[in-house]
């Protein structure tokens, strides 16, 4: 198959859209891989794109690919719609919005495509197989993790780390600094001859420095200041490129590696063996472990680093901390001085104290008019202060040196820590923080880096997994098999058939569905009463299931040329290239519409493809009796072509196989009469080469036994023209 190379080879897709598109998934290889997908919803969130060019831009790299187009098999609008609306119940499994995109790929292929449908048929029953041997817990608890997946994304441009500035002096590390894109992380300043290192150190939290300067001196020593090995590599100056990518798919990751640890206590199948194999699961709890370590938005986890949570508590509370040590330092020398046993007394040294703020007395002289002991709980209490404020901020044993002198010995009330100290303290505690978090990001960068194609891998296998538990789980509950192909002749066949749209009833607990059976064409399945007619034609009661029967035998066509199992417990189905499918017409068309029909069975007759035409109640759109003409002449140009299978659901069948001069098989839905409940009883399986009346009298019987009065009398007198006489007793 042909490969897309570029997106502007897609129809409909200029540069300026293809532009737009690769910019939202970060390269033209992820773009034309989410465009192979069919990722839709993305596509159709880009600026300017909307859901029915996404849809366009899909389905017409699908035709680059297939070579053929999306609807090749599909010929009618009604055939369509049943084909969508089997696509929903599919995806209502998928878990995963990539699953749900992906299923709206698995379009029915034609008959040169045969063997990529034998492909899908394999796959999928393989999918039904393992679902078949999961316990339902099994698959919802990996069905929550799979929920939250979706593929990776292409990380935007990581937010410029204002704190960090990386000086450089010569032109060899200032290409490599943007081609590793320093500059779009950190500050990236050129040092000019003459300018001091010193003079950023003050200016930024964390200096790196990119030199070949000799000599630095004490800068070199800075707290804040790493000077970079010559053979610096991306991670060491801008490690928050990979970083950023692991954020922003921070909970797909870690979900999808969930759902890894859930898929390895699956019942192992070789289908399910292949999956695994495509997961690395040892390298991916390597990676939880590290990933837990940062956020969603790049940052630091908390919890994960002893030291780094340390100084990042005590910035963020730092003026708290202060202000509650202030507090506390004023209210503990206040008791002290209370409660304390001089020659003067306590009360007065307080009001000394406080008297001391104002400007008539210098504090600073207060001590040689105090006792000894005032100064000394004094000087004691600052240091308890000083050891209190160190203790909130947890400061480590180099670090309590930033705090000395934070407190005032001045003698007065209330004190205060001095401003300057302050700063400083908190400019360290800053530094240090950012020092600590910068290493920290180039540790985990440097871990991330190396999981890359193990963490792409594990994604698309379990998004790919969705899909396929979606077809097992479809499968299983829809009571669905795998249908032989046949190649030999032209043909359809199933026994105990369900609808598929009143299965869905029936899981939601409103129906009970009764199995049927059908055959149409050559198969090896050949019921009594059939000689593999090509055509024919259903009679049966109003109500009795003939249109659903009809949709049973598209949905089967349409399923097994989607390369999907089939809702029936044996089937047998040749590739038609071209299907159709006609629901009953809603009143008699015009005169316009009814030539407008004409022209296009004609055209499907004369068609030499391979097909299936169903046709329900195609005689209400004329009068019925040249109705019957019509049909048994269609009936007739069906049957002389020998690759065309055609089923007309009808009331006319008596007056069509009067006029018709091929052999036609009529098959009957039978109507047995009314339940006690009034409930129309009916063999739902057509028998073969049998009539079977649309028993409107049946309908007229139970609107008689079910009312009273004059509305009952009406109904009788209906009863006593079918019957002749009198009205007819129905055995239940």
């Amino acid at each position: 198959m042909p490969e897309i190379e570029s997106i502007d080879q897609i129809p409909g897709v200029g540069a300026k859209l293809a532009s737009k598109v690769i910019k939202v998934f970060g390269s033209e290889g992820a773009a034309l891989e989410a465009i192979r997908n069919a990722q839709a919803a993305t596509l159709a969130s880009i600026p300017g794109v909307g859901s029915r060019t996404a849809l366009s831009i899909i389905q017409e790299a699908y035709k680059i690919r297939e070579g053929i187009s999306p609807y090749e098999v599909l010929k009618t609008d009604d055939i369509k719609h049943l084909y969508h609306q089997i696509i929903e119940i599919i995806q209502s499994y998928a878990n995963s919005s990539f699953a749900k995109d992906k299923l709206s790929l698995y379009y029915p292929l034609p008959s040169s495509k045969i063997d990529d449908i034998r492909r899908r048929l394999e796959w999928f029953r393989q999918a039904a197989e393992l679902v078949n041997r999961c316990q339902q817990e099994q698959l919802s608890k990996l069905g929550v993790s799979l929920s939250k997946a979706r593929p990776l994304r292409s990380s935007s441009a990581p937010t410029l780390v204002t704190w960090r500035a990386i000086l450089v002096d010569n032109e060899e590390s200032l290409r490599r600094l943007k081609e590793f894109g320093a500059d779009k992380t950190s500050r990236l300043i050129r040092l000019q001859p003459g300018e001091q290192i010193e003079d950023y150190l003050t200016n930024y939290d964390f200096v790196l420095g990119a030199l070949k300067r000799a000599g630095l001196g004490a800068s070199e020593h800075a707290d804040n200041f790493e000077l970079l090995k010559s053979e610096f590599k991306a991670v060491d100056v801008s490690p928050e490129t990979i970083i950023s990518y692991y954020a922003a798919n921070h909970d797909v990751i870690l979900s999808i590696c969930e759902a890894a640890e859930e898929l390895n206590q699956l019942p192992l199948t070789n289908a399910l063996q292949n999956f695994l194999d495509q997961i690395d699961l040892s390298e991916l709890r390597k990676l939880v472990e590290i990933i837990q370590k940062i956020t969603n938005t790049g940052d630091i986890a908390e919890g994960k680093d002893q030291d780094y949570d340390r100084l990042r508590q005590a910035t963020r509370k730092f003026e708290m901390m202060v202000s509650e040590t202030e507090v506390w330092a004023n209210d503990r020398i206040r008791k002290e001085f209370s409660s304390s046993q001089v020659v003067i007394e306590g009360d007065q040294i307080i009001s000394i104290l406080e008297a001391s703020t104002t400007e008539t007395i210098d504090p600073t002289q207060l001590r040689q008019y105090l006792p000894p002991k005032v100064f000394d709980i004094l000087i004691k209490a600052l240091q308890e202060s000083e050891d209190r404020l160190s203790n909130l901020l947890q400061l480590k044993r180099g670090e309590l040196e930033w705090i000395d002198g934070v407190f005032s010995e001045s003698i007065a009330l209330p004190i205060q820590a001095k401003q300057e100290k302050i700063r400083s303290l908190q400019n360290n505690l800053r530094r240090a923080m950012r020092a600590r978090e910068h290493h920290l990001k180039v540790e985990l960068a440097s871990k991330l880096f190396q999981f890359e194609t193990t963490v792409k891998r594990a994604v698309q296998t379990l998004l790919d997994f969705d899909l396929f538990q979606a077809i097992g789980r479809f499968a299983k509950d829809y009571k669905l098999s795998t249908p032989a192909l046949n190649t030999e002749g032209v043909g359809l066949g199933f026994q105990e058939g369900r609808n598929l749209f009143l299965m869905q009833q029936a899981l939601k607990g409103m129906i009970d569905v009764v199995p049927v059976s059908y055959i149409i064409g050559q198969t090896e399945w050949k019921p009594a009463r059939t000689a593999a007619e090509r055509v024919t034609l259903l009679s049966g009661a109003n109500s009795g299931g003939k249109s659903c029967l009809l949709q049973n035998v598209a949905q089967v066509a349409i399923l097994a040329q989607m390369g999907m199992l089939v809702p029936a417990a044996k089937a047998e189905v040749c590739i038609f290239d071209e299907l159709y499918y006609y629901t009953k017409a809603r009143g008699m068309l015009t005169a316009g519409a009814f030539e407008t029909s004409l022209r296009n069975l004609a055209s499907i007759i004369m068609s030499d493809a391979s097909k299936l035409a169903c046709f329900d109640e195609w005689e209400a759109s004329t009068e019925p009796g040249a109705a019957a003409k019509v049909i048994a002449a269609i009936l007739e140009l069906f049957h002389e072509r020998p690759n065309s299978c055609a089923i007309f659901v009808s009331h006319l069948a008596d007056d069509i196989i009067e006029l018709s001069r091929v052999p036609v098989r009529v098959d009957g839905i039978v109507a047995r009469g009314l339940d006690d409940k009034l409930n129309l009883m009916v063999d739902r399986s057509p028998r073969f080469g049998v009539v079977a009346k649309s028993t409107p009298e049946l309908i007229v019987e139970k609107l008689f036994r079910s009312t009273e009065g004059p509305q009952q009398d009406v109904y009788e007198r209906i009863l006593q023209l079918i019957y002749g006489s009198g009205v007819k007793q129905q055995e239940p």
